[in-house]
């Protein structure tokens, strides 16, 4: 019975992260902005003009090198700058730019538009212990 359970829960998750993925990717088509660019701007932001290339890394579980291409492509873009860190100078922290907060924002306000079309049937509480629950998947 807990193993059907379980598969149960694999099955629905699975299916909804791939309606999820799929309207993203739709929405990401329409509006021209590439769709991990949010939860990238996200993960920075996250750290309050604190983020360090390790820390951005390990936000979005993805290797240094793909990290390092990531805030390149960032910079390039004008969307985070550097600070270095005034101890070690080999050493820098990732800030958003005015442009990269403005891009954030705009991004985050349609995310929850969506979001809100999805759970338009649920009640907070709900939405409070879905949350809960993803955070547990994901170990947040």
């Amino acid at each position: 019975m807990t193993d059907d359970l379980s598969l149960q829960s694999y099955i629905i998750l699975h299916n909804t992260a791939r309606k999820l993925h799929f309207l993203a990717r739709i929405r990401s088509k329409s509006e021209g902005i590439p769709q991990e660019l949010g939860r990238t701007l996200n993960a920075i932001s996250h750290k309050n003009g604190r983020c360090t290339a390790k820390d951005f890394a390990a936000h979005l579980r993805i290797t240094a090198p793909s990290a390092t291409m990531k805030i390149n492509n960032l910079l390039e873009e004008g969307l985070v700058k550097k600070r270095l860190v005034s101890q070690d100078h080999r050493s820098f922290f990732l800030e958003i730019t005015e442009k990269g907060e403005k891009l954030r924002q705009q991004i985050n306000r349609q995310n929850i538009e969506v979001g809100s079309r999805i759970f338009s049937s649920f009640s907070t509480q709900q939405k409070k212990t879905l949350s809960k629950c993803f955070r547990s998947l994901i170990g947040r």
